[in-house]
């Protein structure tokens, strides 16, 4: 038994030190797995409560006493508003003051003055749901009192102005007196914004843009060109297509052996890099003398010499 200890339990002096090297090195291995768990933990720890920061603005949770006196003040200030008042109106002369005793927020008044201001119309009671913010339950319980006359209706050449009343009041006057009726023309290209606004469908802010429009053109050439206008659709343009005419057409061309890039690039159809590959072209071949060697200019193609042939001068 003896001899048995000596074999298996008693280490000589080299396994010994062998064994304190091993131990050595298992100790710092165990040091070192220790220290890096505690700053993974405090990384996750600092991570978690910036994360509260930015979610919370650094402000702990609302104790249930700050909850309940945020839903008294709530409750306080709907008792306040003044209760909503139904009435029949006629949605396009109803101004915010009638909007508001209506139930709508101040933000949905705008958006639906901002609407008719710009030329947009109430024909019947379920055109309120293309107001946007406007919820289902609003639309529901605003449609059974709208009354839009019978003149309205049926005329598509209403056109609104915004005056002040004697509250300082906005509200919306018609004025359908002075719309051009059909068979009655207008010249596209010398009619001034009083003028386009007799146009039906056509109100303030779309005749600023074609006339806006017309001048960078240099002239309509064509009706059509007024699909190219912002803000314009084929409803509206079909609705007074039948009411214009194109006079004597482009009031102004582009002199293309002289312009400068910046002058042709002031013009619609031009791009600055054409505009740039024109000149350049110009410069090394000699002036244009046709509309066909526009052609020779690798961004050219077949539909932008037809569109931009009634604005080119070769003088």
């Amino acid at each position: 038994m003896r001899q048995f200890f000596r074999d298996y339990f008693l280490f000589n002096r080299r396994e010994r030190n062998g064994t304190l090297v091993l131990l050595s090195i298992m100790s710092i291995l165990i040091g070192v797995l220790a220290y890096l768990h505690a700053d993974v933990a405090n990384v996750q720890e600092k991570d978690s409560f910036r994360m509260t920061e930015l979610t919370e603005d650094a402000e702990p949770p609302d104790p249930p006493r700050s909850v309940e006196r945020k839903r008294e003040e709530w409750k306080e200030a709907e008792s306040k508003r003044a209760p909503v008042q139904y009435f029949y109106f006629d949605p396009n002369t109803l101004g915010s003051e009638g909007w508001l005793k209506l139930g709508l927020s101040e933000k949905q008044t705008r958006i639906i003055l901002n609407y008719v201001m710009k030329g947009g119309h109430f024909r019947k009671a379920t055109d309120l749901k293309k107001i946007y913010g406007l919820s289902a339950k609003q639309d529901s319980l605003l449609e059974p009192y709208i009354r839009v006359p019978a003149e309205i209706r049926n005329r598509k050449d209403t056109v609104v102005k915004w005056v002040r009343s004697a509250s300082d009041t906005q509200q919306i006057v018609h004025k359908s007196g002075n719309k051009l009726k059909a068979g009655e023309l207008l010249n596209l290209n010398e009619a001034d914004s009083a003028m386009l606004v007799r146009l039906p469908c056509i109100g303030p802010a779309f005749a600023k843009r074609i006339l806006s429009y017309r001048e960078r053109l240099g002239g309509y050439a064509e009706k059509a060109q007024l699909l190219e206008v912002f803000g314009m659709d084929e409803e509206r343009y079909t609705c007074f297509a039948g009411n214009i005419s194109l006079g004597e057409g482009v009031t102004r061309k582009l002199k293309i052996n002289k312009a400068t890039p910046e002058e042709l690039k002031s013009h619609p159809y031009i791009r600055w890099n054409l505009a740039k590959s024109i000149v350049n072209y110009r410069l090394k071949h000699g002036p244009f003398k046709s509309i066909e060697e526009l052609k020779s200019i690798e961004l050219i193609d077949e539909e932008f010499i037809k569109r931009i042939k009634p604005y080119v001068s070769f003088e």
